[in-house]
């Protein structure tokens, strides 16, 4: 049932905290910690004592299983609409107990084909040290805990894939154009060899890259709107703990739904960057346009929040401009690159 319930990777109808982080989650993150803390601690058992006493396991596999009924329990909370958790919540708290699930699943699952018995395999080790690791990452507070907290993690993880994308293309467009495009029937051979051995380094031709270095240009306004995002959101959730006025964190709401647009559209985008771009340039467009929509659709949502710094306005402006330039530049490109 929680493998399937689709609320999370869904955005709530609205969000009731941003900071603060009320009791009815903090208890469902303690019930979280339970169940994990309760697997943790019966996998090793359940696994030597499966080695000896198939009876004695039984019993131990039914504190695995309450551990993880915890952690479905826990998880059903939060997503919950009258939590008034986050997408970001939702999204975080489902992957982490979905991860222990499963590596419960098949460390039992080892001892129920017998495969956990086999000399020298080292499988029941193997699940058991799985189980730990997924456990782990609620156990070690890796798990982002409140709205605020998932929000900015995975803000901070769309900037850090962008970067990356980046910094890959940047490196394309440094090597400048390709030199030969025509190439002899030996010289197809060679190329088919270099790719075979991953040897060939990707490069655009010399009509591709005004069009590469215009993506780019949205890419980095693509990271401008991250870095942007946050601190709109910042500034809207220090205006709620002041106020508890539920405008600010509608706005919140709103301004990160279209931010998780944007993130998501970089890697869409990016997927339709590499060389060769012309003649069949339509999906690149396509994607281009979309993006600078969805940019620009969030700039113009921030610029209309009253009661925001100038700097905040000054640089949604800014992003705003460069973006339209950007997407002008790549028109143009793609014009004189079919000519």
């Amino acid at each position: 049932m929680l493998k399937i319930d689709e609320k999370a990777n869904q955005d709530p109808p609205h969000i009731s905290h941003y900071r603060e982080i009320p009791e009815e989650v903090t208890k469902a993150y303690e019930l979280l910690s339970q169940g994990a803390q309760m697997v943790h601690s019966t996998a090793t058992k359940y696994t030597l004592v499966g080695k000896i006493d198939i009876t004695e396991q039984k019993k131990l596999g039914a504190d695995l299983l309450s551990g993880c009924e915890l952690l479905g329990a826990a998880t059903h909370v939060l997503l919950q609409d009258m939590t008034g958790c986050s997408r970001a919540v939702r999204k975080a708290t489902h992957r982490a107990t979905m991860s222990i699930l499963l590596t419960v699943i098949h460390l039992a699952s080892a001892f129920c084909d017998q495969s956990a018995l086999s000399e020298g395999k080292n499988i029941a080790a193997q699940r058991t040290g799985a189980v730990w690791d997924a456990c782990d990452k609620i156990l070690n507070r890796l798990l982002p805990l409140g709205n605020r907290n998932a929000i900015r993690r995975e803000l901070f993880t769309w900037t850090r894939e962008t970067n990356d994308s980046m910094e890959e293309f940047q490196e394309m467009i440094d090597r400048g154009p390709k030199e030969n495009d025509n190439v002899s029937p030996d010289d197809e051979v060679g190329d088919e060899l270099d790719d075979l051995f991953g040897e060939e380094e990707d490069q655009y031709l010399e009509n591709d890259l005004p069009i590469a270095k215009a993506c780019l240009g949205i890419l980095k306004c693509s990271r401008g709107t991250m870095k942007l995002t946050l601190d709109v959101l910042e500034d809207q959730g220090t205006k709620y703990a002041a106020t508890q006025d539920q405008t600010y964190l509608d706005s919140i709401s709103n301004i990160f739904q279209k931010a998780r647009l944007v993130g998501e559209g970089v890697t869409d985008l990016g997927s339709s960057m590499y060389p060769p771009i012309l003649p069949d340039s339509q999906g690149l467009e396509s994607q281009l346009d979309k993006q600078v929509q969805t940019i620009i659709g969030l700039l113009e949502d921030v610029l209309t929040i009253e009661g925001l710094p100038s700097s905040v306005l000054e640089l949604a402006h800014v992003l705003k401009v460069a973006s339209e330039t950007r997407h002008n530049e790549f028109n143009q490109a793609v014009e004189l690159g079919k000519q």
